[in-house]
């Protein structure tokens, strides 16, 4: 989920305080009958796609511009080498993974990945959309794109995003900004850090290694080891607590907290389960089990803060968010009692189009996101519930935008709005139909 800067677009913070109104059109929900909410918003949809025209300039185009791309690329007809901007793309996605080619969401995957293609080629970074106050570099969406580069096979820009992870500077306190300019030297503004980052770091690396050949796999992790150490540091130190949860820190949601939220607790605890597995790869004992030891701390209090409320979002709470999916694979091992909490959530996120929202406390405007839909089918796939997955990835790939990307938001008629593409619900669908063919193909 991204936001724009004040006075832009709406962001996560004015969605939660107000919205606009239109005419309810009506529509059917994924998960049962049809549901209408009072108060719906109208967003724009700022661009159909984002289109080459040059080897490092693009620009957005709007959907009255959709004829001035060449079909099912993203490349403008009158770019001045229109045929090598087409080669190049064709290059990228023949050189992804063959798993990206065939199967029932083929079509989806390339569209995800012509859409990492434009936001990534020839910058210092992935962005996380071309619009203006979107065009920056979250930590969290950084590391969900390097693992899903990692498994669509394109290996060697999966580990140029960790260095990009690595290198962007950090706070005195280890955390990472929320957001960093597109050059990587800094925060565009004040926002308050944000420390689930440090988790989103461990837990990429570690799915990257994963990808890499085994002869390989030791020099690669050497390469991101500063990373991996000081992160591990700071996950520890903040959950060094009477609890063994760590204090309270905006999440996904990007609000001031006053209480801790799953949203922060379960990335940490995925990077400490990652942090082991990266420092046996790197053969040292010491933080390997430093690693083990935390995890198992952390996990344990979150069992014991979130678990007797279902896992709410807030400690201490009753309404559930997006963050209970984090608790599931890829991000952790499934237990009955987070399955059961996951499976209430998709029922209480789900808005009139069909798709979820970030939490069941969101403002009722009507609008899904598509980053929580895709993050609920990767959840649901990791948990073999191959079904749900699927039907959620199929109503992704239903609501993309004539230009062929995926939007941030689908307003309550079925319409895409907001900002396409968004690289965050890219790296989620590569990597949910990625473990949808995993379990496919182990006949789960």
């Amino acid at each position: 989920m991204q936001r724009g800067g004040a006075g832009e677009w709406p962001t996560r913070r004015t969605v939660l305080r107000g919205g606009g109104a239109v005419a309810l059109l009506g529509a059917g929900t994924l998960f049962g009958a049809r549901v209408l909410e009072q108060g719906a918003a109208f967003l724009p949809l700022h661009a159909t796609t984002v289109a080459f025209d040059g080897p490092v300039a693009r620009r957005e185009v709007t959907p009255a511009e959709f004829d001035l791309v060449v079909p099912g690329s993203r490349v403008l007809r009158e770019a001045p080498d229109v045929d090598g901007l087409l080669a190049r793309e064709r290059g990228w996605l023949d050189s992804a993974a063959a798993w990206t080619r065939s199967g029932p969401h083929a079509d989806l995957a390339r569209s995800a990945l012509l859409d990492l293609h434009v936001l990534t080629a020839g910058l210092p970074a992935t962005v996380a959309g071309w619009s203006p106050p979107w065009r920056y570099v979250w930590p969290r969406d950084t590391a969900h794109v390097a693992a899903a580069l990692a498994v669509a096979g394109h290996l060697t820009p999966a580990v140029q995003a960790l260095r990009v992870l690595q290198r962007v500077p950090r706070r005195a306190d280890g955390w990472f900004e929320a957001r960093y300019r597109i050059e990587g030297d800094g925060p565009p503004d004040d926002r308050a850090p944000q420390l689930d980052g440090v988790g989103w770091a461990l837990w990429a690396i570690d799915r990257v290694l994963r990808e890499v050949p085994v002869q390989q796999r030791v020099p690669v992790a050497r390469t991101v080891a500063p990373l991996a150490a000081a992160c591990l540091a700071v996950t520890l130190r903040e959950i060094d607590t009477a609890s063994g949860l760590p204090r309270p820190s905006p999440d996904y949601w990007e609000v001031d907290e006053a209480r801790t939220t799953l949203g922060t607790a379960a990335p940490l605890a995925a990077g400490l389960d990652s942090a082991a597995r990266v420092f046996a790869i790197l053969g040292d004992e010491r933080r390997r089990r430093e690693a083990v030891a935390g995890a198992g701390r952390l996990r344990g209090a979150i069992r014991a803060g979130f678990g007797p409320s279902g896992y709410p979002r807030e400690l201490g709470g009753r309404e559930r968010d997006a963050a209970v999916a984090f608790l599931l694979p890829p991000y952790a091992p499934a237990t009955d009692d987070a399955l059961v909490a996951f499976r209430a959530a998709q029922q209480e996120l789900r808005r009139p189009a069909g798709g979820l929202a970030p939490g069941a406390g969101w403002k009722r405007d009507g609008i899904s996101w598509t980053p929580e839909t895709a993050l609920f089918a990767l959840a649901a796939a990791g948990a073999g519930e191959a079904a749900r997955a699927t039907a959620l990835l199929d109503w992704v790939a239903a609501h993309r935008t004539a230009g062929g990307s995926l939007p941030e938001k689908v307003l309550q008629d079925g319409r895409p709005a907001a900002v396409a593409p968004l690289a965050w619900t890219a790296a989620l669908v590569l990597l949910a139909a990625a473990e949808l063919g995993v379990r496919r193909s182990a006949g789960s």
